[in-house]
């Protein structure tokens, strides 16, 4: 029987002015960054505000819904000038 070798690939080496974070979103043009602020956290709860007094006057289903439809034609984007539409086979 032959010895069978496992090749790890090498440990990713640091430069000298460079920290690695737990986080992946701390600045470091990990995967996660720039999907997460302030601003985004500020606008969950103000939703989540908006939904609470929906709810309390008897219409939240109505906000979530109208929400829903609010993000799906507000990110339908344009098409440039000669662009195939994605329909065109």
């Amino acid at each position: 029987m032959s010895k069978l070798t496992v090749k790890r690939p090498p440990k990713p080496t640091q430069d000298a002015g460079t920290k690695r974070h737990a986080l992946p979103h701390t600045g470091n043009g990990g995967h996660w960054e720039g999907l997460f602020s302030w601003a985004h956290l500020g606008m969950v709860v103000l939703w989540l505000v908006c939904w609470w007094g929906w709810s309390y006057w008897g219409f939240g289903a109505v906000y979530v819904i109208l929400s829903m439809m609010y993000g799906m034609f507000s990110n339908l984007g344009t098409r440039k000038a000669g662009e195939m539409s994605a329909y065109s086979v």
